[in-house]
C-alpha cells in the first residue's frame, strides 16, 4: 500500500497514474516540437520577396522546378536566418533551464546574478573606449567583450558562493543589530 494525495492507493493504482502523467508529458512535448516546426515553416514562407507557401515549398524540396530567384531567396537567406532562430532560441531556452535547476528558482533569469548587466558593461567598454580584444577579428570585438565580461561574472558569483561566507548579511547588517542579521553571522 502507498498513500498518495491523501489517500492509499495500491502499486497498480500508482503504476496506472504514472503512466498517465508520462502519456500526458510526451503529447505535449510532441504538440511543442509540432508547434515549433509551425513556425519554422511561417518563419520560413513570410518575407518581403512576395513567394507563397507554394513556391517557399517548391524552392525547398524541388530546386529545378522554379525560377533561380526563388532558389537564393529560400535557400541562402530565409533557411539560414530560420535554423539559426531555431538554434538560438533552443540554446536561450536550455540555458534558461539549466540557470533555474542550478539556483532551484523557476523565476531565474540571467538579470537575477546580474549577467546581462555584466555582458552590456562589457559591449558599452568596447563600443566606447574601442577596447579590442587579442586574436579576435574587429566585427566581433563587441560581441566577444560582452561574452568575456558575462563569463568574468559567473568565475566572480562562482568564487564568492564557494567562500561559504554570508554575503547576504553584509547587506542586512544596517538594517539589524550585529548577530541578529541571519543566524551563521556572528558579528
Amino acid at each position: 500500500m502507498r498513500i498518495a494525495s491523501g489517500r492509499i492507493s495500491s502499486g497498480r493504482e500508482a503504476l496506472l497514474d504514472h503512466r498517465r502523467t508520462l502519456r500526458r508529458r510526451v503529447a505535449l512535448i510532441l504538440a511543442l516540437c509540432a508547434a515549433g516546426a509551425l513556425a519554422f515553416l511561417a518563419d520560413l514562407t513570410t518575407g518581403p520577396s512576395g513567394l507563397g507557401v507554394r513556391d517557399t515549398l517548391a524552392a525547398l524540396f524541388h530546386a529545378q522546378e522554379v525560377s533561380r530567384t526563388a532558389e537564393v531567396i529560400v535557400w541562402q537567406v530565409r533557411l539560414p536566418m530560420s535554423a539559426m532562430a531555431l538554434l538560438v532560441g533552443a540554446a536561450l531556452a536550455l540555458a534558461g533551464a539549466e540557470m533555474q535547476t542550478i539556483l532551484g528558482n523557476p523565476l531565474a533569469e540571467p538579470f537575477t546574478l546580474g549577467v546581462s548587466y555584466c555582458a552590456a558593461l562589457g559591449a558599452a567598454v568596447a563600443i566606447v573606449l574601442g577596447v579590442a580584444l587579442p586574436l579576435v577579428p574587429p566585427a566581433w570585438t563587441v560581441s566577444a567583450s560582452a561574452f568575456v565580461f558575462a563569463l568574468a561574472s559567473l568565475g566572480a558569483i562562482h568564487a564568492l558562493a564557494r567562500t561559504g561566507r554570508p554575503w547576504s548579511c553584509s547587506a542586512s547588517r544596517s538594517a539589524s543589530p550585529p548577530g541578529r542579521c541571519c543566524r551563521s553571522c556572528n558579528s
